[in-house]
C-alpha cells in the first residue's frame, strides 16, 4: 500500500516584502502626482476654451440662420450683459436693438432682443477676458461677419 504524503506549501508575501512594495508605490505616486495635477488643470482650460469657442460658433450660425445680428457677451446673471469677465458666465442673444445691450422689454416681433443661451460660471481657475475693454462683446451681423 502506498502512503500519501501531504506537503505544506506556504505562498504569499512576507511583511518586509509588503512594506518594500508599499514604499516603492508611495515614491512612484509622489513623482506622478504633480504631472497629474497639471493634466487636470490643462483639461479644465481646454474644456472652458472649447465651451466659449462653441458659443462663438453658435452665435455666428444663429446670426446667419435668423438673418439678424447676434451678440455674445459676458453675463453672470443671464439677464443682460455685465461688466464681468467671460469666466463668470456669458450669454448669446439676438441683438436687434442697441448693440451689446439686451432689451427684452420689447417683443421680438417689434424688434426686441431674445436670449438664446446662457453659460454658467466656469469651474476652476480659468480666466477668460477680451483684449478690448471698451467693446466687451462679440457681435455678428446677419451675414455672419463681425460688426460693432
Amino acid at each position: 500500500m502506498k502512503t500519501l504524503t501531504i506537503h505544506s506549501i506556504h505562498s504569499g508575501f512576507s511583511l518586509i516584502e509588503l512594506l518594500v512594495a508599499l514604499v516603492i508605490l508611495a515614491i512612484l505616486a509622489a513623482i506622478g502626482m504633480p504631472s497629474f495635477n497639471e493634466m487636470i488643470s490643462n483639461n479644465r482650460m481646454l474644456a472652458e476654451t472649447q465651451t466659449l469657442t462653441n458659443g462663438i460658433k453658435m452665435a455666428r450660425s444663429e446670426a446667419i440662420k435668423r438673418g439678424s445680428a447676434v451678440t455674445i457677451c459676458p453675463s453672470n446673471t443671464g439677464l443682460g450683459c455685465t461688466d464681468t469677465p467671460f469666466d463668470d458666465g456669458w450669454m448669446v442673444f439676438i441683438d436687434n436693438t442697441t448693440p451689446g445691450t439686451v432689451d427684452t422689454a420689447t417683443h421680438f416681433s417689434a424688434g426686441g432682443d431674445i436670449i438664446l443661451y446662457h453659460s454658467q460660471q466656469s469651474q476652476g481657475q480659468v480666466e477668460i477676458d477680451l483684449d478690448d475693454p471698451t467693446n466687451p462683446y462679440i457681435r455678428f451681423n446677419s451675414q455672419g461677419f463681425l460688426t460693432d
